[in-house]
């Protein structure tokens, strides 16, 4: 039955035509949104289900049956509106629903007979017992939860264990795991042991360690001994283990992953049938308590009373967080399970294949597992080995990856130190997650529509597979070498480093015309989210969660000490933040950088990470004039202005004027660049061409953050008024 049929059944239950269309209105409302006016529930959403991505891995086991149950129930409901529309439509005068209803109740038994009334009897009995099943598997075997209940449950966390934020805490120094993925049951359990140190300069009384609340917690002990107290509802766990300064203890633990229940979005996807994708997050318990937990945004803090989240970070640890890892997986015949870490052994026992992960040194304690048929690509590249693992049908991309990789490896090591491990590897993972790709330390998780599946053979579209593998390659630097302090800033000093690695990568590949494109488009994508943002812009080194600023204009930014700095001044600076012994913090990328700039650019360093301050460039006119030596004088008049808030700053710096033969919109490269010093207001600049231009254009190379980029070119031999720029 359709969506129409059902619109239809609704005409006919209600006498007034009017009232049919809002009720039909409201159906179609609640099916698209309804969750966002509260029928979160997947039973007051008709027709609702998972979305089963477009995959060749396959879907999810479980999104099927979730789909399957869920419209096995729906086509239930629709059946019986079938029937009982037309037994309930009006006939003749107006009678009320509840008139008909009636009179059709004491007509039905005569009319359908005994057996009639059996099969009614038993279609209605299927339906109740479909209706319980749904009931059960969206309810209970799920553990629904709604969006109030949960946050309900995060400030219940919070009021009950805050009071451990930023008490001392053991650290994580080493994990040794066994991984054993079951996918055709979308399964997994896990035993490891953690071992922690005490690294605080005093005593620890108390051993607190969260599990995630989804998981199946089959053991849980620190040195042997169970825990002194638990708390199933929020997943935290004591254990009455004193700790000195310096001493260790070893954290055993055997958890459970398991798809339970239906649910609207397809439930929990980490283990499938072929594509597993699964994460330290997803199963590893956490030392301490997770802030992570609490309600972020400020206005349901004040409904739930919890008070204001304060604005100062707590004070991070002077030495980041590492462990060594020793994984053991195994998984599905016919798969290939993929993990970080040098693979030390490979076997079969009881048909299914294992593995042996480890790396020597200490990393970023968070990793991802990888498993599916794959087809493995590889390259051995100045002593790193590359690899890719991809689906059979999905290698049209594979070269294209490895020599994106293997030039990031160039590049980028050559900038900031040799890369850390003695393998790369990318695996592809279904699609339907909400990223491109994610670096783990020495392992890539990139999506297969996102990379695999795109399309590279349209030459004026950028170089999307390069860029996303130079940028997953730089976070092996910006994130898991270089590790940040915890708080405001920390994205700037992960994710804007990494989109200037990409920057060097991408001009290496293609030349700076194609960084030119694509930093334009960055720039484009911080002006669309700063028009949508509320709330006053944080500067650039203070930002938190807000990705037009540290993907769209922090490109800009880096761009832009580019060319203030040069490129190996930059890179040199930002070397010596590449440092195992410490974290750093925004201040530390400041000091570096200002040190390495001459004293006239240290001004720029601070406006364009420190403060909110926005360009407005402009050609106003150009006019070229033949030379008596074959050569053309170029006059371009510019008009140039620096806004902090809608407030004028002074302006005296040297911006780049192109020179081009052809519009420059269209992707056309410059005849010639020229640096040219302008000031606050209008500038002419003389300029000596060998060729004669046919458009001119200020900043061509997009290194200044201006959102209304519009007036920046003209064409030459032609006055024109500039437009009235944006507040």
């Amino acid at each position: 039955m359709t969506k129409r049929d059902v619109l239809v059944a609704l005409q006919a239950l209600v006498p007034n035509r009017y009232v049919g269309l809002l009720a039909g209105a409201a159906l179609a409302v609640s099916m698209r949104r309804g969750a966002s006016i509260g029928l979160e529930h997947p039973m007051l959403r008709f027709a609702d289900g998972p979305v089963l991505p477009a995959s060749a891995f396959g879907p999810s086991a479980h999104a099927v049956a979730s789909f399957v149950g869920l419209m096995a129930f729906w086509a239930i409901v629709a059946g019986a509106l079938a029937v009982a529309a037309p037994a309930l439509a009006p006939r003749g005068p107006y009678e009320p629903l509840r008139q008909r209803v009636r009179q059709r109740v004491r007509q039905w038994p005569a009319r359908l007979g005994v057996g009639g009334r059996r099969r009614a009897l038993a279609v209605a009995g299927a339906a109740v017992v479909a209706g319980g099943w749904t009931l059960f598997q969206t309810t209970i075997a799920a553990d629904f939860e709604t969006a109030e209940a949960q946050l309900a449950w995060r400030a219940d966390y919070e009021r009950a264990y805050a009071r451990l934020d930023g008490a001392p805490e053991p650290r994580p120094v080493a994990l040794a795991a066994t991984v054993d993925l079951r996918p055709e049951a979308q399964e997994a359990d896990v035993a490891g042991t953690l071992r922690v140190v005490n690294r605080a300069a005093v005593p620890i009384d108390t051993v607190w360690v969260t599990v995630r609340r989804d998981l199946d917690l089959g053991a849980l002990t620190l040195d042997g001994v169970a825990p002194a107290r638990s708390d199933a509802r929020f997943g935290m766990h004591a254990f009455a283990r004193a700790l000195a300064p310096g001493d260790t203890a070893a954290l055993a633990f055997r958890v459970g992953v398991r798809s339970r229940g239906w649910s609207a979005d397809g439930g929990d996807r980490s283990v499938v049938g072929d594509g597993t994708y699964l994460t330290s997050m997803r199963v590893v318990p956490e030392v301490g308590y997770l802030s992570s937990y609490e309600v972020e945004d400020a206005r349901e803090r004040r409904r739930l009373g919890l008070p204001p989240k304060s604005e100062a970070p707590p004070e991070p640890a002077p030495v980041a967080t590492v462990m060594t890892l020793d994984l053991t997986v195994s998984t599905a015949p016919g798969q290939t399970p993929v993990a970080p870490g040098d693979l030390r052994q490979s076997w079969t026992e009881d048909g299914r294949p294992h593995a042996r992960f480890v790396t020597e040194a200490p990393v970023t304690p968070v990793f991802g597992i990888a498993s599916a048929r794959y087809e493995r690509h590889a390259v051995e590249h100045e002593g790193v080995t590359v690899e890719v693992y991809a689906h059979p049908d999905h290698g049209a991309n594979v070269p294209r990856m490895l020599h994106a990789a293997t030039t990031s490896l160039d590049v980028l090591g050559a900038a900031w130190g040799p890369y850390p491990h003695p393998t790369l590897r990318i695996a592809e993972v279904p699609a339907g997650w909400r990223f491109a790709a994610f670096a783990f330390p020495g392992l890539i998780a990139f999506t297969e529509d996102r990379g695999f599946l795109t399309d590279p053979s349209d030459a004026d579209r950028l170089d999307l597979i390069s860029r996303r593998v130079a940028h997953e390659v730089a976070h092996q630097w910006w994130g898991h070498t270089a590790r940040p302090t915890g708080g405001p800033g920390d994205v700037f000093l992960v994710e804007t480093m990494a989109k200037y690695g990409e920057q060097k990568v991408i001009r290496a590949l293609h030349g700076e015309g194609q960084v030119a494109r694509l930093v334009a488009y960055d720039r484009d994508r911080y002006a669309w989210g700063r028009a949508e943002a509320a709330g006053p812009e944080p500067p650039l080194a203070a930002v938190v969660d807000q990705p037009h600023l540290y993907y769209g204009k922090g490109a800009v930014v880096m761009n832009g000490l580019h060319g203030l700095l040069g490129e190996g001044t930059l890179d040199q600076a930002l070397a010596s933040l590449m440092r195992t012994d410490r974290r750093i913090s925004p201040d530390d990328w400041r000091e570096a950088i200002r040190a390495a700039a001459p004293p006239e650019a240290r001004a720029l360093v601070d406006d364009w990470t420190r403060r909110v301050v926005l360009y407005e460039l402009a050609v106003e006119r150009a006019t070229v004039v033949p030379r008596a030596d074959g050569r053309f004088d170029v006059s371009v008049a510019l008009h140039a202005a620096r806004t902090e808030g809608g407030r004028s700053l002074p302006l005296h710096e040297v911006l780049e004027v192109g020179l081009y033969d052809a519009d420059p919109t269209g992707g056309s490269a410059p005849l010639a660049v020229h640096a040219v010093r302008v000031r606050t207001g209008s500038t002419v600049a003389q300029i000596v061409s060998d060729v004669r231009p046919a458009f001119v254009a200020v900043d061509p190379f997009v290194r200044r953050v201006d959102v209304d980029p519009s007036d920046q070119v003209a064409p030459s031999g032609r006055e024109r008024r500039r437009s009235t720029p944006c507040a």
